[in-house]
C-alpha cells in the first residue's frame, strides 16, 4: 500500500520538519543590535548569510520584498525633519506581515522573513515608534540582502 497522500500539495515538501527549527532565530541578538546600530561589517556579514539562505527565492519575490523598502527610504530622504516614527513603525510591521505570507507560499523566503521580523521587533519600541536611524539601518540591511541575492542568482531566470 502506498502511504503517500495523493492530495498533498507538493509545494509544502520543503517545509522544515520540526517546529523547533522554525522557532530558531536566523540572526543572533548581537547581530541584530549591531545592524540596528549601523555596524557596516556585521550588516554585510548578516546580509550575505540571509541571501545565501534565500538562494532559491525567485528574483521577482526579492523585488516584491524590496519595493516597500525603497518607498520607505525615499520617504526618509524627502522628509528628513518630519517625525514619522509612528508611521514608519506601522509600515515596517505591515511589511513584516507581508513577508509571513511570502514565506508561507515559498519556504525559500523563510530566512528573509525571520531576519526581518527579528530586526523590526528589536527596532520598534513599546510605544510603537521607531527611530529614524534604525529605519535607515533596516533599509541598508534590506538593500544588502537584495544585492547579494542578485549576485548569487544572476543568470538564473526569474
Amino acid at each position: 500500500m502506498n502511504d503517500r497522500n495523493p492530495h498533498r500539495n507538493p509545494s509544502h515538501q520543503n517545509r522544515p520538519r520540526s517546529s523547533e527549527d522554525d522557532n530558531r532565530p536566523v540572526l543572533t541578538s548581537e547581530e541584530v543590535q549591531a545592524i540596528l546600530s549601523g555596524d557596516a561589517n556585521k550588516l554585510n556579514d548578516a546580509a550575505q548569510k540571509i541571501a545565501n539562505g534565500c538562494g532559491n527565492l525567485p528574483p521577482t519575490q526579492m523585488r516584491n520584498f524590496y519595493g516597500p523598502i525603497v518607498r520607505l527610504r525615499n520617504e526618509l530622504a524627502s522628509e528628513p525633519n518630519a517625525d514619522l516614527s509612528i508611521r514608519h513603525a506601522h509600515d515596517l510591521m505591515m511589511h513584516r506581515v507581508r513577508l509571513v505570507y511570502m514565506a508561507a507560499r515559498n519556504n525559500a523566503a523563510r530566512p528573509l522573513q525571520k531576519s526581518f521580523a527579528e530586526l523590526v521587533a528589536a527596532a520598534i519600541s513599546n510605544n510603537r515608534r521607531v527611530e529614524k536611524e534604525k529605519v535607515q539601518a533596516i533599509c541598508d540591511f534590506a538593500e544588502a540582502v537584495v544585492a547579494y541575492h542578485y549576485s548569487q542568482t544572476k543568470g538564473k531566470t526569474a
